[in-house]
């Protein structure tokens, strides 16, 4: 198992980052049937209109989940998604709870792409390579694991890209696998995964 509790909770800490999920807005509409609205909004400080909304299957921020939940658990929810952005500019995704072959393939794949943040603050997922047919098979890796795909560019002759702001799936790179954001010459190949490639040999 990834440590995903202590991942959100570096999440929480970044801000900015939503679940969407209907199993987590059922949770929440019983718990505030059973707790009363008026006094949930008092007791989260939360306007009693964003509430309701959020129960009725809006996005709902990291701070306001950690609250149902103090031990973070509804990330084991199958259709939780994370997520952030906001309105239709938002990309949903799912966050693997198991270090898989697969997952570790795609994590060695970035020696060549890059993981970063821009000046005007996209949070970009890149790979890149002169093989379409790798490219493509990262790809389907990616939306196997995540949820969600990459797009397609080309640049110079001989040179593909395929990349995605990702906001949430930069920080589980850097978080979880030690990716510096950026220059990642001195980057090397993290030994947990190492160890997950061998195992599924």
């Amino acid at each position: 198992m990834l440590p995903i509790t202590d991942f959100i909770q570096f999440l929480e800490k970044i801000g900015g980052i939503r679940v969407q999920s209907k199993m987590l807005a059922t949770e929440l509409a019983n718990y505030i049937e059973h707790n009363g609205l008026s006094t949930t909004s008092r007791q989260w400080g939360i306007n009693r209109v964003t509430l309701s909304g959020y129960r009725k299957g809006r996005s709902i921020p990291l701070s306001i989940t950690s609250k149902l939940f103090p031990g973070r658990e509804f990330y084991m929810f199958p259709d939780v998604r994370f997520c952030a952005g906001r309105g239709g500019s938002m990309n949903h995704v799912r966050i693997p709870v198991q270090l898989t072959s697969g997952l570790a393939y795609l994590i060695g794949a970035l020696r060549d792409g890059y993981v970063g943040i821009t000046q005007s603050k996209d949070y970009f997922v890149t790979y890149i390579g002169s093989n379409r047919q790798w490219l493509s098979n990262i790809n389907k890796r990616f939306l196997a694991i995540f949820g969600i795909s990459l797009k397609f560019r080309e640049g110079r002759p001989g040179c593909y890209y395929l990349e995605r702001s990702l906001k949430p799936i930069l920080y589980l790179f850097h978080f979880l696998f030690d990716h510096p954001l950026g220059n990642q010459k001195e980057w090397r190949y993290p030994k947990n995964l190492t160890r997950a490639s061998e195992q599924h040999q």
